[in-house]
């Protein structure tokens, strides 16, 4: 038996001094980090070896501050390393929102019990500093960093009103798995948009990636605070156009006017671009939940904005049509 300690010892200091200095290589996700978590929880309340529970608390410290950073509401609205539709659009299902519930207060308890009944049974609880981070900033905050071996460059911008996240430059061109590269939460974990290239042509098949989750081709993706833009340049697959999830149901009004699609939720608006032009799908499953741009080459943009004040949505339009066309907004400058 004390070998076997002494060879699990050895094994789980490589394992943590690597995690600690790299994070997670399935960046962010809500699906697997809940299950490090149980046996993060395991170690730090019941390892008898004092430098294998400091570990553990560091590494749990690490988790959370991930989770507390790229979290909306209790909901972990981000770009993924690997997640599943499914989980997109069942939010309240998640078990990383249950963990959040249990720490911060936001979040939902759901069917999802296995981390969640050892958190709610650990010694183990964030620091102030840390549960500081899941609140956002009325003036919108930058949060910045790098997960995983492949040093994958992860961006956000979170205001109270709404969450966009990215992971900018990874891979563009090459093809793509389960990554999800690009989220916007607005308000409510129902009112969300993403963009990507389908996997496969099935809706709802069994493909990694998927109709949704995962891009077929990865885009180059740049991001600057509440402005967002993919490059797609894809590889021969099955599918030959790129496309975003965007439930028309769950804003006030929406406008489609070419290749712009402006839409509203109180007082926040999204502008939504393709360049090849959009179309929203009129029938089927994905009735008003899809719009779809053709082409194999594509560039879209994504901006997120308060409307001024006495501003209706096609003043807003208009407004950001010209900023676009003649100004930052258009340069690669403004991207970082």
């Amino acid at each position: 038996g004390s070998e076997h300690r002494e060879k699990a010892k050895k094994l789980l200091c490589i394992w943590f001094d690597n995690f600690l200095a790299n994070g997670f290589s399935e960046w962010n996700s809500s699906v697997y980090i809940p299950i490090d978590v149980i046996g993060l929880l395991a170690l730090y309340d019941h390892a008898q070896d004092a430098q294998i529970c400091r570990y553990a608390k560091e590494a749990l410290d690490k988790t959370f501050d991930i989770l507390a950073r790229n979290s909306y509401k209790g909901i972990v609205a981000a770009s993924y390393g690997r997640t599943y539709f499914k989980n997109l659009i069942g939010r309240r299902t998640s078990e990383a929102s249950a963990l959040n519930f249990i720490v911060s207060g936001e979040g939902w308890l759901n069917q999802n019990c296995f981390s969640t009944v050892l958190m709610a049974l650990s010694g183990y609880r964030p620091e102030e500093a840390l549960l500081s981070l899941y609140k956002a900033d009325a003036a919108g905050s930058v949060n910045e960093s790098v997960q995983g071996e492949e040093k994958v460059r992860l961006y956000s911008y979170k205001t109270t009103d709404y969450i966009l996240a990215s992971a900018i430059g990874y891979r563009p061109g090459e093809k793509g798995l389960q990554e999800h590269v690009l989220q916007l939460m607005v308000q409510t974990c129902d009112t969300q948009i993403w963009i990507n290239h389908p996997g496969e042509a099935v809706y709802f098949g069994e493909g990694r990636p998927s109709y949704f989750a995962g891009n077929g081709t990865l885009p180059l993706v740049e991001q600057n605070k509440n402005a967002v833009k993919l490059t797609y340049d894809l590889l021969e697959q099955e599918v030959s156009y790129t496309h975003a999830y965007c439930p028309l149901h769950q804003f006030d009004e929406w406008i489609l006017k070419g290749e712009w699609l402006f839409l509203r939720k109180g007082r926040n608006c999204v502008a939504l671009y393709a360049q090849n032009g959009l179309a929203i799908t009129e029938e089927g499953p994905l009735k008003d939940l899809e719009v779809i741009s053709y082409g194999k080459h594509n560039v879209w943009y994504m901006i997120v904005e308060n409307m001024k004040s006495e501003e209706v949505l096609s003043k807003f339009g208009e407004r950001i049509k010209d900023e676009v066309g003649h100004s930052a907004y258009a340069n690669p400058i403004f991207l970082t």
